[in-house]
């Protein structure tokens, strides 16, 4: 659901470049580099194949940050380079942030991953012909099996409001929650799951999604510069 814009740090750029061409160093017997410099000309390379203008790149440790920057361009049009503090929409990798703050809420004892979402989130409307022998769980709304459809056009279209609530995003155009075959029982991808959960966290935690997350996933992370909505300093974001 694109109840809000989001934004979070580029670290994930990295693992998402090579997950997009892994087959680079696969496909050939060069060794990977030992040096920033030869890391970065190899991530240029990948940039440059895939016609991908730029990325913000963060190599860590357990021990945290060993390098930060950026390859190739924030955006074109004006020019201008990434850097390690260029902000990037991060799409549906906002889901294991998702995940990730519920988990802190099972753990707190505020949910139950086996919470039925009629009683978890009351007010969200959906519909499962299976509800009295195969009702659907906070898990199922976690890992697509639900048996949803997913959103339609008309969301994914929608222009993002940022005075819009999680509530009134879910209220929006809820017809394709209706389950097509008994919940658990088969995965489909589905973008109404996740907010679907974090309408249950709201509810339980007596917090809004976006606040818990910072509170309790972002900010002990140190993800200073993260954030779900659309940030006051938009000119760092990236552009293409």
């Amino acid at each position: 659901m694109k109840s809000g814009i989001r934004f979070l740090a580029a670290g994930f750029l990295l693992a998402v470049l090579v997950s997009f061409h892994g087959s680079l160093w696969a496909d050939e017997p060069n060794d990977p580099p030992e040096t920033i410099a030869g890391l970065r000309a190899a991530i240029q390379a990948i940039l440059e194949e895939n016609r991908i203008p730029g990325a913000s790149i963060a190599l860590v440790d357990r021990d945290g940050v060993i390098w930060a920057g950026g390859v190739g361009k924030a955006d074109l049009a004006a020019d201008r380079d990434a850097t390690a503090d260029t902000l990037f929409r991060v799409g549906s990798i906002s889901k294991s942030f998702n995940a990730l703050a519920i988990m802190t809420a099972v753990e707190a004892g505020l949910l139950d991953l086996d919470t039925l979402i009629r009683e978890a989130a009351p007010d969200v409307a959906f519909e499962n012909p299976w509800e009295d022998s195969r009702p659907i769980t906070l898990a199922m709304a976690l890992e697509h099996t639900t048996g949803f459809d997913d959103i339609r056009v008309r969301e994914y279209a929608k222009v993002d409001d940022p005075g819009m609530t999680l509530v009134e995003g879910l209220a929006f155009n809820p017809s394709s929650r209706v389950s097509r075959w008994k919940p658990g029982t088969h995965m489909s991808y589905c973008n109404a799951g996740p907010p679907i959960a974090a309408r249950a966290l709201e509810i339980a935690s007596g917090q809004d999604f976006e606040s818990y997350v910072r509170a309790n996933v972002l900010e002990p992370l140190g993800m200073h510069q993260s954030s779900f909505h659309f940030p006051e300093n938009a000119a760092r974001m990236a552009k293409g």
